[in-house]
């Protein structure tokens, strides 16, 4: 927990009602964040430095007129953390278990 505080992010994931809102939806999170959001199949993820800016970001997605199946926000990951304090994931820090695998 202390290590997820030091980072100071949470993470909002969400999942537009239309699939096809996803690209539009990334483009207002990223805009709105300042971070590259990840997508999974129709969730987009998105690093947030303040829960603060929720409300603004509901907002602005009422605007654009994308209805939300699924909104969550949580603490930030210790894989997040770890990319967050490194710049890349746990397998690119390991170069044995890139050759192990590849």
């Amino acid at each position: 927990d202390e290590l997820k505080a030091l980072v100071g992010t949470q993470s909002l994931v969400v999942r537009p009602t239309d699939p096809a809102d996803v690209d539009p939806l990334l483009r207002l999170l990223r805009e709105m964040s300042g971070a590259e959001p990840t997508v999974s199949g129709s969730r987009v993820a998105v690093a947030l430095s303040a829960a603060a800016s929720v409300p603004a970001i509901m907002r602005r997605l009422d605007d654009a007129g994308i209805a939300l199946e699924e909104l969550n926000l949580r603490s930030a990951s210790l894989d997040e953390v770890f990319i967050a304090l490194t710049g890349h994931g746990a397998a690119a820090a390991d170069p044995e278990a890139t050759e192990a695998t590849g």
